[in-house]
């Protein structure tokens, strides 16, 4: 499973943190490949297509979206 508690944990602690250095490293360790996956898959599974986009542009943009939300995420709803 792509996305399961130590993903979950990383994205506790990577809220937790204040230095950049840190978020970056744990970010590219531990969320990152998570977020690529899940990324992979709703692209796969929904068939999302553009005439305009490559597979890699529309999976970079979903990866985008996902970190731009990370500060949403509230560990209380699990």
């Amino acid at each position: 499973m792509y996305f399961n508690m130590n993903t979950q944990a990383a994205i506790v602690k990577y809220q937790s943190l204040e230095c950049a250095e840190e978020k970056k490293t744990l970010y590219v360790a531990d969320i990152l490949p998570a977020f690529n996956k899940l990324s992979e898959n709703l692209i796969f599974v929904y068939g999302f297509k553009s005439s305009f986009s490559s597979f890699e542009e529309l999976k970079s943009d979903c990866v985008s979206f996902l970190y731009e939300s990370l500060y949403k995420w509230s560990p209380e709803k699990g």
